[in-house]
């Protein structure tokens, strides 16, 4: 996994995993200090400085297809095929929510930008009949 200083476009840092499945979404902490990766059924939290493996959850049998921290970094969500999101804590101890917010896989989730609404996007639909939903969270 290569990481990428976008504004001098070149690549700062080369990862070298050994990831069990090919990566279906990817996300960055904030402060560049976890990476999250989504691979089939699993969802692995790492140290971005290493590439150190701090812990994975397997969420079999659905698929994982997209994650995102929170702008704070203190959280990480994923969607799934089924159309669950899921949220942790960042080191993926504590759930803290599960919604099952579609009928179908969930394509994309972003955060505003005080972390307090999580906005997710799901596959399948024609785009004309597909708004995007979201769910304020109640932050502890």
């Amino acid at each position: 996994m290569k990481l990428y200083n976008v504004a001098e476009g070149r690549c700062v840092k080369t990862l070298d995993l050994d990831l069990p499945q090919n990566v279906s979404s990817v996300a960055l902490s904030s402060d560049g200090a976890l990476l999250a990766s989504a691979m089939v059924q699993l969802l692995e939290l790492r140290n971005a400085a290493t590439g150190v493996l701090i812990k994975n959850i397997n969420l079999d049998p659905w698929m994982v297809t997209a994650t995102s921290f929170s702008p704070d970094g203190k959280l990480v969500a994923a969607g799934l095929q089924n159309g669950q999101v899921r949220v942790w804590d960042s080191g993926l101890s504590e759930s803290i929510a599960k919604f099952n917010a579609a009928s179908h896989s969930i394509s994309a989730l972003n955060w505003s930008p005080d972390g307090k609404i999580l906005l997710w996007d799901r596959a399948g639909l024609g785009a004309a009949r597909r708004p995007l939903l979201g769910y304020a969270l109640k932050r502890r």
